[in-house]
């Protein structure tokens, strides 16, 4: 079953302000529902994200958007140079 949590105990949790979590949700980092007012965050959501993104810098926003084009150059899919596959 899982637990969740309100933006304030994401914070507290690691260690970061209440504005960086928005930060991370607005830019799709962090999952999360919408409950009236505020948010709500899955354990095993957060758990993904501090996972995935382990080892960057999401402490900034040029950090967090960095981080996230990363993810995506490394996820497109690899095409191989023309030139090369002519002069073969």
């Amino acid at each position: 079953m899982n637990q969740y949590y309100t933006g304030e105990e994401v914070a507290a949790m690691l260690h970061v302000s209440e504005r960086r979590v928005a930060q991370w949700r607005q830019k799709g980092i962090l999952k999360s529902i919408r409950t009236g007012k505020g948010f709500i965050y899955r354990e095993d959501w957060i758990e993904a994200m501090t996972t995935e993104f382990e080892g960057e810098d999401l402490s900034n926003e040029d950090g967090i958007d960095l981080a996230i084009n990363l993810r995506k150059i490394k996820s497109a899919p690899v095409r191989q140079d023309i030139r090369a596959r002519r002069s073969s």
